[in-house]
């Protein structure tokens, strides 16, 4: 959460653009599209986690959304908030893009 917030302050942080030439400029635009990007896989990082916790409290942390199987613990040590086995998010990761878009 500390470093979500950090680099949230860093990507609205004004950079100081006045005197900067157009390189500067361009590597300014450059860190802070970077900075963006982490920014948002931390945020869906961050959902997954709350989501995890749901799933705690209503009993079904631990069961594949795409089989209704129960995820290995091996992969929950690894990826604690996943909501698939291995070999469902592989399978989710090989659909074309549009299908992936209404999988949730």
């Amino acid at each position: 959460m500390r470093a979500y917030a950090k680099h949230a302050a860093q990507t609205v942080t004004p950079s100081e653009l006045a005197g900067n030439d157009v390189a500067d400029s361009a590597q300014d635009q450059g860190e802070s599209d970077v900075m963006g990007a982490v920014l948002g896989k931390e945020t869906d990082q961050l959902f997954e986690m709350d989501c995890a916790l749901q799933r705690i409290s209503d009993g079904t942390y631990g069961l594949c959304e795409a089989t209704g199987q129960l995820i290995p613990a091996e992969r929950l040590r690894a990826v604690p908030w996943t909501r698939y086995s291995l070999a469902a998010a592989q399978a989710i990761e090989q659909r074309p893009q549009t299908a992936k878009n209404h999988a949730g």
